[in-house]
């Protein structure tokens, strides 16, 4: 079926498994009860938090107040954003479990991404999107407020780079790709330190 007479196979299926996956996802957006994640309403807590301008929490007011707070402040955007167009809680926290899934399906492509680049096959990069996206865990995460899917999409993504610049090749160090990538790790300690 996939064969050396159709040289397109691998990016229809890429292509029709993403769209698959993606409704899966989205399903679960809808089907799925915010507060039934782990930790889901300190989560939100936080993040409404400082999209009301409240500041940060602190131990008192919030068990998670010790997380890192790029993933609160990038969603309390988005909730801010929801916010402007008078958007209720309800619908913000959908809103912010929809950026959960774009979260994991950047994790999910950046997997099959690092895969093609260094298994230089596409049906390896083909097998492990399938294999990644189908994993509970990535599907559960899709659809929790969590700071640990946005970081596990960030770490694929880091790597993605890394491996795309030949980083692991000590010849092709530079100054502006070690700037670069140092950057890139310094946003990662500031969305989740321990991972």
């Amino acid at each position: 079926m996939f064969g050396n007479e159709n040289k397109y196979w691998p990016y229809w299926a890429f292509f029709l498994f993403l769209v698959t996956l993606s409704g899966v996802y989205i399903w679960n957006v809808i089907q799925y009860n915010v507060w039934w994640s782990y930790d889901g309403g300190a989560h939100i807590d936080y993040i409404m938090r400082l999209a009301k301008g409240l500041g940060l929490p602190d131990k008192d007011s919030n068990y998670l107040a010790w997380h890192e707070p790029l993933y609160y402040a990038v969603s309390a955007f988005v909730a801010k954003i929801g916010m402007y167009f008078g958007a209720g809680d309800k619908s913000i926290w959908k809103m912010l479990q929809f950026v959960n899934t774009f979260w994991a399906l950047l994790f999910v492509i950046c997997s099959a991404t690092l895969a093609k680049i260094i298994g230089k096959s596409k049906k390896i990069a083909f097998f492990v999107l399938v294999f990644i996206g189908s994993l509970f865990s990535v599907s559960t995460l899709a659809r929790y407020h969590t700071n640990e899917t946005m970081f596990h999409a960030l770490v694929m993504l880091w790597l993605v780079l890394f491996y795309h610049s030949k980083m692991e090749n000590p010849e092709n160090w530079d100054v502006k790709k070690w700037t670069a990538l140092s950057l890139g790790l310094l946003i990662l300690v500031w969305v989740k330190l321990t991972a």
